[in-house]
């Protein structure tokens, strides 16, 4: 127990484990408590005959069964928060009223029954309010709603495209040019001032330049979110570089080390082990950049959704369900790079145990999770042989797309890009496993 409450202490995997659950627990029953109503009454029937009399009355008050806006306007003057012991509405469930309708429609004349649910919440006052934060069931519901009629599918994979392509562009750059300005006193000299100087650009404020140069498209979206990956990356390599130990240098060069030995030895591993754990934090903070992007244009993508659905529609539970799926992307990307890391770079994630202690492993365990493993990673490679023959062949189309560019648009190159790496690193290491 007192382990639980020293600085920086250890935890077991079991102890951890059980912690996560109750943490997870903890932050729903929170959530359910502060959303937590009870349904009350509320009267089915929009309009009071004399109201409705009246709209039909005025000029254009009524058009194609919608109201006007001079029409509703009237009548948001006309109700107020004392009509509700009445069972009407009230300028603010109307204002809410129509904006599930998404339009000044008054057919039906009467609530359906998820307007009649969603009034009826709001009348019962919980802690906060559900145009604030909704539900956790209503957010788990518009799951298949999202699904059924927003294309949840295939703007999550635009997204996840986008979310690639921006990284591979501003990998393929920073990693050159931050080793280039690091090591070689020339170039350091005429632009580390510039690089530092370009992290205070305001990402937000270049979107318009953005959408000048390149347009409203997926283009646009890639360069926007290489760019916001760059200018933070670039200044970190150059840093990285900087923190490499200088006995290891010395030990080197007292080898007769060349440049070029001196680089492929110490400073490549060096800073690019360093360099992974910038990555995997600017992997959640580029999640940020797709959201802007997203919403300047109309390629779909989680971002576009979310500024359709929930900020011009009020949609607060879809926007909700949509987050979440954000950070579970996240958390999977974040596992992911975990691995990377541990595979490429073992040397930081050692044991620091004392000798005194010994270090059980579970090795069945482990090996089943390895086996796991390889069937699942060759099981993802045969599926993209497939869909490349597909890609290729055409021999199956959605809405006249092959399946990659109907999920992944434009950035369907990412995919290609990332799945052939992935075959040809393990086609090597078979070479050499033969070789041997």
């Amino acid at each position: 127990m007192n382990s639980l409450f020293k600085l920086r202490g250890k935890l077991d995997r079991k102890t951890r484990i059980i912690l996560e659950i109750g943490g997870a627990l903890f932050v729903l029953l929170i959530w359910f408590g502060i959303t937590y109503s009870k349904k009350m009454p509320v009267e089915n029937q929009v309009f009071k005959e004399a109201e409705l009399k009246h709209i039909r009355a005025m000029e254009g008050g009524l058009k194609n069964d919608t109201i006007s806006e001079k029409a509703f306007e009237w009548l948001l003057e006309q109700r107020g928060d004392d009509i509700r012991k009445e069972g009407f509405l009230s300028s603010d469930e109307l204002r809410i009223l129509f904006a599930v309708r998404s339009s000044y429609s008054i057919n039906p004349l009467v609530l359906n029954e998820e307007e009649s649910d969603i009034i009826g919440y709001r009348r019962s006052n919980p802690l906060v309010s559900p145009a604030i934060i909704p539900k956790p069931s209503k957010v788990l519901t518009a799951f298949p709603d999202l699904y059924k009629n927003n294309s949840l599918v295939k703007n999550t994979f635009r997204s996840i495209g986008l979310n690639l392509a921006g990284y591979l562009e501003a990998l393929l750059l920073a990693i050159p040019l931050g080793f280039l300005i690091g090591l070689i006193p020339l170039f350091r000299g005429a632009f580390q001032r510039q690089v530092d100087a370009f992290r205070y650009v305001p990402l937000t404020a270049v979107t318009g330049l953005f959408v000048l140069w390149y347009g409203l498209g997926t283009t646009m979206q890639a360069h926007f979110l290489a760019f916001g990956i760059l200018i933070y990356l670039l200044p970190v390599v150059v840093q990285r570089i900087d923190e490499v130990k200088e006995v290891y240098l010395k030990t080197v060069h007292t080898l007769g080390a060349t440049d070029w030995q001196i680089f492929k030895s110490v400073y490549f591993p060096s800073v690019m082990s360093r360099l992974s754990d910038d990555i995997r934090v600017l992997t959640a903070i580029s999640w940020t950049y797709i959201i802007v992007a997203e919403s300047l244009g109309s390629k779909g993508g989680l971002g576009s959704m979310i500024w359709r659905i929930g900020q011009r529609l009020g949609k607060v539970d879809k926007t909700f369900a949509l987050l979440i799926i954000i950070i579970l992307i996240g958390v999977v990307q974040d596992r992911l790079f975990v691995y990377l890391d541990k595979k490429f770079f073992p040397f930081k994630h050692q044991n620091n145990k004392n000798k005194h202690e010994v270090v059980k492993e579970n090795v069945v365990m482990k090996s089943i999770f390895s086996f796991a493993g390889t069937i699942l990673l060759w099981s993802l490679i045969a599926i993209y042989i497939l869909f490349a023959l597909n890609q290729f062949t055409k021999w199956f189309v959605i809405d006249g797309q092959t399946i990659l560019s109907h999920y992944f648009g434009e950035t369907v190159w990412t995919i290609h890009f990332v799945a052939l790496t992935v075959i040809a690193y393990h086609a090597v290491a078979i070479f050499k496993k033969l070789k041997k």
